[in-house]
């Protein structure tokens, strides 16, 4: 529901995923403003901000993903190369031979 918040000209932003998120807030931002204006988180007690805002976020979200290493196939090769060579040209011949 919601991606994120910063502060900026003394307005908080909610940044939402959803727009049903933020009519949502939008209803409840009353109720919202006043207990964290009188009581704002430990972590926040620095930032001040006078008005509450939220908008919806269009972009998709950046998962991060843990690196994938290239692994050695686990399988034991089938194939022997053993097949016929009926190339007549000696240039395409020798191709097919280095293939095998």
């Amino acid at each position: 529901m919601i991606q994120f918040a910063y502060v900026k000209h003394k307005v908080l932003y909610f940044v939402l995923n959803h727009p049903g998120a933020k009519q949502e807030f939008d209803i409840i931002i009353a109720s919202i403003k006043t207990p964290l204006k009188l009581h704002p988180p430990q972590k926040c007690k620095e930032l001040e901000f006078e008005d509450l805002r939220a908008y919806v976020s269009h972009k998709p979200i950046v998962k991060e993903t843990e690196s994938r290493r290239e692994s050695v196939p686990f399988y034991v090769e089938r194939s022997t190369g053993t097949f016929e060579n009926p190339a007549e040209d000696e240039k395409l011949h020798n191709i097919i031979e280095k293939i095998r």
